[in-house]
This record gives C-alpha cells, structure tokens and sequence, in this order.
C-alpha cells in the first residue's frame, strides 16, 4: 500500500509539472502572440503619419510631372508660333519687293518689248538695284513669256529656262508666288522663290519677275529656337509637304521643288 501509495503521489507530481509546463509554454506563446506597447505606437506611427505622406507623395509627383509635361509643350507650342509668325512676316516682306520690282517703269516697258537693247540695259539696272535691297538676294530677273530668263541682276542667268518652275507658272496667270525652299537649277543649292507678274496699263500679263533668296536669314530665325525648351533642342522648317529642312551648319536638307503655295505661312517646330 505504502508503495502505491508513494507512487501514485509521484504520478500526480509529474502530471501536475507536466501542465504547468504546458501552461508555461502556452504563456509565453500567448504573449509571443501579444503585440507590445512599442509595436502599437509604430503601428499607429505608419498608419497616422507614415502611409498618408506616401500617399500624398505619389499623388503631388503624379501632378508635378503632368504640370511639367503640360508646360513643356505650351512652351514648345508658343515657340514655334513665334517662329513661324516671324518667318511670315519675312517671307511677306520679300513677296512685296518683288511685287514693286514688277510694277517698276523700266520693268514694264522692258516687259512690253523684250527685243529692245535699250530697255533691257535700264531694265538690268532696275533688277540689280532691287537685288543689293539685301545681301540674301542672289539674282533678280525677268522671264519671258516662253520660260526663259530675259534679264536678270546676274548676267549668267540669262537665258537659263525655267518654264517648268512652278513661280513661273503661277506668276505668268497673274498671281504672286512663294516657293518651298528647294535646289536652284543654277547654283544647285537650296533657296526660296519669290514671283510676280509684269502686267500692262490693261492687266495684260507680259512677263514674270523672279527673285532667287539663299536661306541665311530664315536659318537665323530658326536657329533662335536652338535650347529654347531645354538642352539638345532645335528648330526644323517644314515645308508644306511635311519635309524638314536645317540650317547648313547642321547639314541642311532641302526639299526639290513641290507643289503651288500662294501663302507665306510655314511652321518651324522646337524639337528636343
């Protein structure tokens, strides 16, 4: 009895250490599990201040960039509009001159007798002062009604035919013409080309006028767009056609002649 009596008490001694133990491990799980007073401050931390600044963040660098990327391209819209108006503005001025060289005096009566010596002697001075109005002007001349260079403030270009030149065509049915630049057939460079028609007291037309302008000018109007709207950005000149044309200090291209344009309105667009 003695001995069951003892071994039953071990039994109960080890069972009762074997729960508190499970009791002790279930404790400390327990509160392994149970988040700490610092864990609940970070965690209202991150969720008061932390996770409402990276959300306002994203939000404002969302903006700023669309803000940028809309100011970039006003600028850029602005730019070239300047450009473009002040091209215009020389492209119409030069219209003018030969416009005026068409209705000159010595012009005219030139243009009435194409076979008088004396009227084309008065009528090369009459070209070879408008052609020294601005360095740009390379020749100034008079066409015939048959395509050929009668006249012209460089002797060499007389008789040059140009009756498949679109200003020639348009200036002989009574309009004024602006060519896109293109390749002169005489000098083989690029240039522009401004026409008018030689007309009588009765409207008859009787010639064309013709002014062949190098592209130094309009290259400094567009060159002034170079870095306008950051580094690395320049101007183009599109012709009506969509063709590019750059400075020849930038290796230019130039277009070959295309089709009829009355109007001096070109675009010159900033690109970066």
């Amino acid at each position: 009895m003695r001995v069951t009596y003892r071994s039953a008490c071990l039994f109960a001694e080890l069972r009762f250490a074997h729960l508190g133990a499970a009791r002790t491990q279930r404790g400390l799980k327990m509160n392994f599990l149970r988040p700490r007073f610092w864990q609940k401050v970070l965690v209202a931390l991150l969720v008061v201040g932390v996770v409402p600044i990276a959300l306002v963040s994203a939000v404002s660098i969302n903006n700023t960039r669309n803000d940028l990327t809309t100011l970039g391209v006003t600028n850029i819209q602005q730019r070239s509009t300047s450009t473009a108006s002040a091209i215009d503005a020389y492209l119409s001025s030069r219209l003018g001159d030969i416009v005026l060289v068409g209705k000159l005096p010595d012009i005219v009566r030139f243009g009435t007798n194409l076979g008088d010596a004396n009227a084309k002697a008065a009528a090369r001075l009459a070209l070879s002062a408008a052609a020294a109005r601005s360095p740009e002007y390379e020749s100034v001349a008079v066409v015939a009604p048959d395509g050929k260079i009668a006249a012209a403030s460089v002797l060499t270009d007389e008789g040059t035919s140009v009756a498949f030149r679109e200003y020639f065509l348009t200036a002989m049915k009574g309009q004024p013409y602006i060519s896109d630049p293109s390749y002169s057939v005489i000098t083989n460079k690029p240039a522009l080309f401004f026409s008018a028609p030689v007309v009588d007291a009765n409207g008859k037309v009787l010639a064309a006028v013709r002014t062949r302008v190098n592209l130094a000018s309009i290259w400094d109007v567009v060159e002034t767009d170079q870095g306008s709207v950051g580094e690395g950005a320049h101007g183009f000149l599109l012709t009506t056609t969509a063709s590019a044309s750059r400075s020849p200090r930038r290796r230019a291209t130039a277009t070959r002649p295309s089709r009829s344009s009355t109007s001096p309105s070109r675009r010159s667009t900033p690109t970066p």
